[in-house]
């Protein structure tokens, strides 16, 4: 019975030292939000931090490396911001990218033919 009691009193400090980390690996940029906020804990988050992302996270996100991207950016059309000589890139531009460069069907149409016909 103690220790029930014990799991009880310690499941709201888990949980704060659980949201507490995830806040501090946001914003040290090691994890990407789902889109699920934690609950707040007092450390006042960048209300965009989600949206924009350097040149190396891009080029990671593209599988390419971060010189490639740095010349290729414009012929991509990616239109990033540059902020004290960084480009930062909204990521919804680079998944745009990725969706319009996606492989579709090879060749023409084909004609479906029913049996019989």
């Amino acid at each position: 019975m103690s220790s029930e009691r014990l799991l009880q009193q310690l499941g709201p400090l888990s949980k704060l030292i659980v949201n507490e980390v995830i806040i501090q690996l946001k914003q040290d940029g090691f994890v990407l939000s789902n889109g699920v906020k934690p609950e707040s804990t007092g450390a006042s988050a960048q209300p965009d931090e989600d949206t924009l992302m350097n040149l190396t996270r891009a080029a990671e996100l593209l599988d390419h490396s971060y010189f490639w991207l740095s010349r290729n950016y414009k012929r991509l059309g990616l239109q990033p911001s540059r902020i004290g000589g960084k480009l930062l890139f909204q990521k919804e531009d680079v998944f745009a990218l990725v969706k319009r460069h996606k492989v579709k069907a090879p060749g023409r149409p084909r004609v479906q033919r029913l049996p019989g016909f």
